[in-house]
């Protein structure tokens, strides 16, 4: 009998210092009527905001951030300036956004180029056999897609053609097209 006891007193005691655990990390807040700020990352503090996200995500499922879609919507109806979006796109060291990928005489394409067209056009993600189909049976590789919105580079009929024929074609035999699909 004091077996149980003691097994149900350590089981107390994991659950007391769950709890704890929990009461650093959780917002400690009763509902509220009226309008109060409350760091509910507190527990995160000592992480960088994008880690603290990525840490609470884990945690309790919360988003951090509205859906990819949501931040389109914005950009497209100028809340989202395209001079915010290369800044924050260049603030991303990481990315590596002034990376060349392709050049003509022309023109030429960075990663930041391709960063910024993923995030402000429909884009889906293909699989290996995915991409082999559309290389074959849609020539990919050869144009670029003809429902892409008109773009500011494509100001003159010489840049367009830039875009439209030569630029993809340059494209397709650099080792460098993994960053571009």
């Amino acid at each position: 009998m004091k077996e149980n006891h003691t097994k149900s007193g350590d089981i107390r005691e994991q659950i007391k210092e769950a709890i704890r655990h929990l009461d650093h990390l959780l917002p400690s807040q009763a509902p509220i009527r009226d309008f109060v700020h409350h760091n509910t990352l507190h527990g995160y503090q000592h992480l960088p905001f994008p880690e603290a996200l990525a840490s609470a995500r884990r945690l309790t499922g919360a988003n951090g951030y509205m859906p990819l879609e949501k931040y389109r919507e914005y950009f497209h109806e100028g809340r989202i300036s395209a001079e915010d979006l290369t800044a924050s796109i260049d603030e991303e060291t990481t990315l590596e956004p002034d990376s060349l990928v392709a050049e003509t005489s022309l023109a030429s394409l960075r990663r930041r180029d391709i960063y910024f067209a993923v995030l402000t056009m429909p884009y889906q993600p293909l699989s290996g056999c995915q991409l082999n189909w559309q290389i074959e049976e849609n020539h990919v590789l050869e144009k670029l897609r003809s429902d892409l919105p008109n773009s500011d580079c494509w100001k003159t009929p010489k840049q367009r053609d830039l875009f439209q024929n030569q630029l993809p074609s340059v494209i397709c035999g650099m080792p460098a097209l993994k960053y571009c699909i």
